[in-house]
């Protein structure tokens, strides 16, 4: 007995195919190429903790946080969306999740293992206020930074920055900056090279004293010893 198409035979209709099957373990092209961009996106990010970027908790506030919370469940629901019909993009979907987690990890784990030491302490000539210079070190895979704050002697306030070098150097092997007053509103930053620095954009008032800071570059201290300023300050006698 001939069948056709839409008749009855033997009792069973006749099944159409499906109009789209599921291609499960295939994910699309489109998936494929946001996992692609993802991935280089977070190397990228990955290489900017290591050796860039300076005080973490500045990174994670102003990249790993909106990565988190707008990026990355905009890439993860994008894959997601196409799930029904490519089971491989949930795939995708996990890989993406698992390289945030892994740069937004990164972020942390910098943070807690970097530290913020004072290695060098400035008064005024008329002593009330105190200039600050703090050494962070963020472990092998990065340089020196160096903050300068200054602050009321005796306060207990949170000091004000003034001045950020990182990878700063006071001489060819020893790392660094050197602090002085010129006078009682005046404090003279000098250092030999940097690799980075900021300045504070408006001057700084404290209870109604507006401090200059002057910042000088090039200025070679050959009395300087080699290294951290920290590890000088604990190890030399």
């Amino acid at each position: 007995m001939r069948r056709l198409p839409g008749i009855i035979a033997l009792g069973r209709p006749a099944r159409a195919p499906p109009a789209d099957p599921v291609q499960p373990g295939r994910p699309s092209r489109v998936a494929l190429a946001v996992f692609a961009a993802w991935a280089v996106l977070s190397l990228v990010l990955m290489l900017w903790i290591s050796n860039r970027f300076r005080p973490p908790f500045d990174w994670v506030r102003s990249v790993a946080l909106p990565y988190v919370y707008v990026g990355l469940p905009l890439a993860v629901a994008y894959l997601l969306a196409g799930g029904k019909k490519r089971p491989g993009n949930r795939w995708m979907a996990l890989g993406v999740a698992v390289l945030g987690a892994v740069v937004v990890g990164s972020a942390f784990l910098k943070a807690v293992a970097w530290t913020h030491d004072v290695v060098r302490t400035e008064t005024t000539p008329d002593g009330r206020y105190v200039a600050e210079l703090v050494e962070e070190n963020g472990g092998a895979t990065t340089s020196f930074g160096y903050e300068v704050l200054i602050r009321r002697k005796g306060s207990r306030q949170e000091p004000d920055w003034v001045v950020y070098g990182y990878g700063t150097s006071r001489s060819k092997s020893a790392y660094g900056m050197n602090l002085s007053w010129v006078s009682d509103n005046e404090l003279l930053v000098s250092y030999y090279k940097t690799r980075e620095l900021n300045t504070r954009d408006e001057p700084l008032t404290l209870d109604g004293r507006t401090f200059k800071v002057t910042v000088r570059g090039g200025v070679l201290d050959e009395t300087a010893p080699p290294g951290g300023m920290l590890w000088n300050l604990q190890n030399r006698p």
